[in-house]
């Protein structure tokens, strides 16, 4: 059976599991973030979403993802995500 590392299980405010593909992880200013698109959208608005998330310690010392909520940050983070996505592609090519 083939793994994909790049799915990630998340467990929402809801207690339920939904399944995200990792796209990058980066940091920006002092923090890091994760950024991810759901494997299966609910809806047709959720297809091609890129939900950004802070990655924080929680009180047991645990890395847990948290979505960023400022959108002059989560636009930051995007612009940047975009940015290297852009380059990686001319690297390639």
């Amino acid at each position: 059976m083939e793994r994909d590392d790049s799915i990630v299980e998340l467990i929402g405010d809801d207690g339920q599991a939904v399944k995200f593909e990792h796209l990058m992880t980066l940091e920006h200013g002092d923090d890091l973030f994760v950024l991810v698109t759901p494997v299966e959208p609910e809806t047709a608005d959720e297809e091609g979403l890129v939900v950004v998330m802070r990655i924080q310690e929680d009180e047991d010392g645990e890395d847990c993802y948290v979505v960023e909520e400022d959108d002059t940050m989560r636009e930051a983070v995007f612009e940047r995500f975009l940015t290297l996505t852009n380059e990686m592609d001319e690297e390639d090519e």
